[in-house]
């Protein structure tokens, strides 16, 4: 398992954001003295983790800085996705990319690909599931996947797929400390990150809005804006969301009253809206529309950027974040 102090991991996690950055910079944006960031740098250089890329002159006396980088083939992570349909894995670089991208058949034949993968540069594994069931709930094959996981690597995370979207972005934007997810389609799918916190219960493990109740107290918001609320199939419920102004006036309403108590009563920093129907520019205009916002408050409401490219990575972006944010 490969180690690193928690101001070595700060520097990798500047390093992974801005790409290139110098020591002096480093110390600036961690606080920290010169001579700390130059104690920490020191192993992560002999080890491989970080590399030397240029020097550039930047004080009026000619003395030149070192530019750093996070070197990319020094650590990876794994993401494995358990979809309905498929078992992806994905292996994602030091510097977040994936290079490496697996369709398996079977928990088995992921099994089986694992055994002869050299994991020994390895930072952690994440598994992303479709909805969230802790590992008693899951079928034996998926407990005797974890359980051989465990043997692998001692930071190994099990999570659903809209908290593993949350870390995705989180690790894209660290700069965002508290917001929420909202993912609407046949559910509504959602995850609150509080303070740099996923927000969680064992009752709803991420704060789903969805799992709310309406005023009356017998419906929930899923189950009044849900696809199935809608029309008997998903592409119907589609065509009547892009077409039919009663029903986009129905679900809009709901949503929209909801990002508005959630983001009243948390203060965030940002909503961010996902799902095939708000691709559509004029759907997510109507959803805005419906907001009993002001103007500057709508600003924090927006659709979440490099969605497709963020939920293909989203398992191998989690273990990125268990890794850099855990104690060990």
């Amino acid at each position: 398992m490969i180690s690193m102090n928690n101001l070595q991991k700060s520097i990798v996690r500047i390093l992974q954001q801005k790409k290139v950055c110098s020591r002096k910079e480093l110390s600036s944006l961690l606080s920290v003295t010169p001579a700390a960031v130059t104690l920490a740098t020191g192993p992560l250089l002999d080890s491989g983790f970080i590399e030397s890329l240029y020097e550039v002159n930047r004080e009026k006396a000619g003395r030149k800085e070192i530019m750093l980088s996070v070197n990319p083939h020094s650590f990876f992570s794994i993401g494995i996705d358990l979809n309905d349909d498929c078992i992806a894995l994905t292996k994602m670089n030091a510097a977040l990319e994936n290079v490496e991208v697996f369709e398996m058949p079977s928990t088995q034949s992921l099994i089986d690909a694992l055994k002869i993968m050299d994991l020994s540069d390895c930072i952690g594994i994440s598994v992303s599931l479709k909805s969230f069931y802790s590992l008693e709930h899951t079928d034996s094959s998926i407990q005797e996947l974890f359980s051989f996981l465990e043997t692998l690597n001692e930071n190994v995370t099990i999570t659903n797929n809209i908290a593993a979207l949350v870390y995705a972005y989180k690790m894209h934007h660290p700069e965002d400390e508290s917001f929420v997810l909202i993912k609407y389609g046949p559910g509504v799918g959602s995850a609150l990150f509080i303070q740099n916190k996923l927000l969680s219960s064992k009752t709803n493990p991420t704060y789903e809005l969805g799992k709310i109740y309406l005023d009356d107290g017998h419906t929930t918001v899923e189950e009044a804006i849900g696809y199935s609320a809608i029309a008997p199939t998903k592409k119907e419920a589609v065509e009547m969301l892009k077409d039919d102004e009663t029903v986009q006036d129905n679900v809009f309403s709901v949503l929209a009253r909801t990002i508005y108590n959630v983001n009243t009563l948390l203060q965030l920093d940002k909503v961010l809206v996902s799902g095939d129907i708000f691709k559509d520019d004029c759907i997510f205009e109507k959803l805005l529309r419906h907001l009993p916002m002001r103007e500057s408050s709508k600003s924090r409401v927006t659709r979440m950027d490099n969605y497709s490219d963020l939920n293909r990575g989203k398992a191998a972006l989690t273990a990125q974040y268990s890794f850099f944010n855990s104690e060990r």
